[in-house]
């Protein structure tokens, strides 16, 4: 074998192959090495979304055979009420019901505030924050009650404390309103 001396290599090439080696090396930095973390990453999502198909395969039946259990008759004693819109000339009457409702359900109200800005904007929507005092054990008939009201969209809220020997129940529901 010849032997090659440096000397002999010229310095313009030997700085064309530092160059072209530099110029691999920083490709593989730049591109393949990101690209293949890149790829790791996406692997790991790939096994979390197949694991959690896997989970939903197995699930689906429980959710299904729960969903027909769910698919429960009101209780007895509980009618339907068809749904009707509060007509703004009774909206003053509206008080007097739910003072109506505690007392037959040996609860006090306290306060009944109807929210004004649902009021004036004409939503067909108002807002009503009730506040009752007494046993909380009264609070199932009173909600019994209220859910039989026609003009009852939702429930929003309730809040329930202790105030010295009896319960503070503060209600916001939301009723139906002719617009």
């Amino acid at each position: 074998m010849a032997k090659v001396k440096l000397a002999t290599v010229p310095t313009q090439t030997l700085s064309y192959i530092i160059i072209l080696g530099g110029g691999v090396v920083l490709f593989l930095l730049l591109a393949i090495l990101p690209a293949h973390k890149e790829t790791a990453a996406l692997d790991f999502e790939i096994d979390n979304v197949n694991t959690k198909i896997e989970e939903q395969k197995i699930l689906t039946p429980v959710y299904e055979s729960l969903l027909k259990k769910v698919q429960l008759k009101p209780p007895e004693g509980l009618n339907y009420v068809a749904k009707e819109k509060l007509k703004t000339e009774d909206t003053h009457k509206v008080a007097a019901r739910f003072q109506d409702m505690a007392k037959n359900s040996r609860l006090t109200l306290v306060e009944f505030s109807p929210a004004v800005e649902t009021l004036i904007n004409r939503s067909g929507f108002m807002m009503v924050d009730i506040e009752l005092r007494g046993e909380f054990i009264n609070l199932h008939p009173f909600l019994l009650q209220m859910c039989q009201l026609p003009y009852l969209e939702q429930i929003e809220e309730i809040r329930i404390r202790s105030v010295r020997d009896t319960k503070e129940m503060k209600i916001r529901m939301w009723l139906t309103t002719e617009s």
